[in-house]
């Protein structure tokens, strides 16, 4: 078996991941299935509301139900590490979610393309991410990530996205189908 069909084997859950960086942050973007450009590996959102516990007041010996709090998402994908094949442009995954990372890119004469951390947080950008699950879209803004490159001899380098967002309630929505994606 090659590298590559070890690490299909080893993750066999990948699909497509839409993303786009927000002009508002917080403000969700429109994700239609078309945009759906990122093949991820795993991809999740959850929702996580926080339930604080209320001790009761006085003499009372009862207990008082959770008050809701922080109501957030968590996102969680992987991408294979490459390149969008043109060397003045950066690959789908990375316009998007590793700006949304506190990253920025910055394009030199048409030749290449680097980027380096933001330095100030009124700079820093939030993105709308959506992932197609269970015939359900699952969409989060605002989000913001903390990007890990990871990678072992012999299997092909990984990014990992963990990171977190504003929920929006899940709608029924088939996973998109004949997306094309950067294959180099």
């Amino acid at each position: 078996m090659t590298p590559r069909e070890t690490a299909m084997a080893k993750n066999p859950r990948k699909c497509f991941v839409a993303a786009k960086l927000e002009g508002t942050a917080g403000t969700p973007e429109a994700l239609p299935a078309a945009e759906a450009a990122i093949l991820a590996y795993e991809p999740d959102i959850s929702p996580d509301i926080q339930i604080s516990e209320r001790a009761p007041a006085g003499i009372c010996s009862g207990t008082l139900p959770g008050q809701p709090g922080l109501y957030k998402a968590n996102i969680r994908l992987r991408c294979e590490l490459k390149g969008s094949g043109s060397v003045d442009a950066l690959p789908h995954w990375a316009a998007t979610l590793l700006i949304a990372s506190a990253m920025k890119a910055t394009t030199n004469a048409s030749t290449d393309v680097t980027c380096s951390l933001v330095t100030s947080f009124s700079d820093q950008q939030t993105a709308t991410v959506a992932v197609w699950k269970d015939g359900r879209k699952h969409v989060a803004a605002g989000c913001m990530f903390n990007a890990k490159i990871v990678g072992r001899p012999g299997d092909p380098m990984m990014i990992e996205f963990e990171g977190m967002g504003i929920p929006i309630t899940p709608v029924d929505e088939n996973a998109p189908t004949g997306i094309t994606h950067e294959s180099t």
